[in-house]
């Protein structure tokens, strides 16, 4: 009982010292971005180019038929996508890559984490260029609510965050995590409403409904389409922030003493 109070203290002592070396992790994550780029011939814009040629096929397969206006609604939703599942598939190895670092290097095993959600943040930021451009092309009206995506991007991170802690931890004992991740967010691509609409049919409606991707993706497409999020969807992710946020902790507490020998 003693051990494990002492590893949950030292997990809490170890997010508080990598939250508080946030200069150090942002700096890292715009190096890591950056680094990706080196030597290409468009550099970060590629980020723009790739997205660009998603959403198009994703409208010309899926959404033409439904108009132009689909456009940004896909669009929207393959650049908020983006971000769930970055973040998410890259969390599982995110120790086992920086092994010789924590090694090595006297700094927080945290500080990792937030380095590639970081990382992953300014990849979206870059991506998210293209939404002005849809928002104009398709009139959506400039009104306050354009500015809840600040607030949902916070609620949405900290989901993310949380998450990312507990998967980080698990993916050092289980090296296999990463592909299954991998798996799964391929299939929650389809089963997302990104280039979909709930009400198409009720069994569209009925996996929206227990799909949580549904909600924290609707935080951040609808202000952006100038729409209000549903209540349900802040309730929901509210509830999930604080259950990820708790669970991730605690896994990663835990694991912490551990993972040294895992790595």
């Amino acid at each position: 009982m003693a051990s494990r109070k002492a590893s949950q203290s030292l997990g809490l002592l170890d997010l508080q010292a990598g939250l508080s070396r946030w200069r150090l992790w942002l700096t890292l994550g715009y190096f890591d971005f950056i680094t990706a780029f080196r030597r290409t011939l468009l550099g970060p814009i590629w980020q723009i180019a790739t997205v660009t040629a998603w959403i198009g096929g994703l409208w010309l397969i899926f959404g033409s038929e439904r108009g132009a206006s689909s456009l940004l609604y896909i669009g929207l939703g393959v650049i908020n996508w983006g971000l769930i599942q970055s973040i998410i598939t890259s969390m599982s190895n995110v120790f086992r890559v920086n092994a010789s670092l924590i090694m090595n290097v006297p700094n927080p095993i945290s500080l990792y984490v937030f380095r590639k959600i970081a990382e992953q943040t300014l990849r979206w930021l870059v991506q998210l260029s293209i939404a002005p451009v849809l928002m104009i092309a398709f009139a959506v009206p400039l009104t306050p609510v354009i500015l809840l995506i600040i607030p949902n991007l916070v609620i949405v991170l900290i989901i993310l965050t949380g998450a990312s802690f507990g998967l980080a931890a698990l993916g050092t004992r289980l090296p296999a995590l990463r592909f299954a991740l991998d798996a799964v967010m391929r299939l929650m691509f389809f089963m997302t409403p990104i280039f979909w609409t709930p009400g198409d049919n009720p069994l569209r409606t009925l996996i929206a409904q227990w799909n949580p991707f549904s909600y924290l993706l609707e935080l951040l497409r609808n202000p952006l389409m100038g729409e209000l999020p549903s209540s349900e969807a802040y309730l929901l992710s509210l509830a999930m922030a604080v259950g990820a946020l708790g669970l991730g902790i605690a896994i990663f507490s835990y694991c912490r003493n551990r993972m040294l020998s895992w790595i």
